[in-house]
């Protein structure tokens, strides 16, 4: 990904689906917060199946989309990736605005990484 700066992954969930996440009472998550949570989880996951394929991903911390980076993302000469995920309350989009050299990408089935949902003890 020549140009870090401005790629991006952007996640888009429906408010019927945040709706319907565990309360927590008091502690409910804000929309903002557990939207960056997501986008985290789906990065580290893709991160995780990219180094399979002899991919170094640098990422940053989430952030939410700001009308800047949307008309960057509208004014930009390269066609995104779109996602389309169906749920039972509408529609989960994750859009991915990065060039992939996909020619660079080598298998490495062999390298041993983290499970979901293993400690890692720093």
């Amino acid at each position: 990904m020549p140009d870090a700066e401005s790629d991006a992954i952007t996640l888009s969930v429906p408010q019927a689906v945040f709706a319907s996440t565990a309360n927590d009472g008091p502690r409910r998550p804000l929309g903002h917060d557990w939207i960056r949570e997501l986008t985290n989880q789906l990065l580290g996951r893709i991160k995780k199946r990219l180094s399979q394929l002899q991919v170094n991903l640098q990422a940053g911390l989430p952030s939410l989309a700001t009308l800047d980076m949307l008309q960057r993302l509208q004014a930009s000469n390269k066609a995104p990736s779109v996602y389309q995920f169906r749920t039972l309350r509408g529609d989960v989009i994750v859009v991915v605005d990065a060039v992939i050299d996909y020619s660079a990408m080598s298998y490495a089935g062999a390298l041993e990484l983290p499970n979901e949902g293993d400690i890692i003890l720093f």
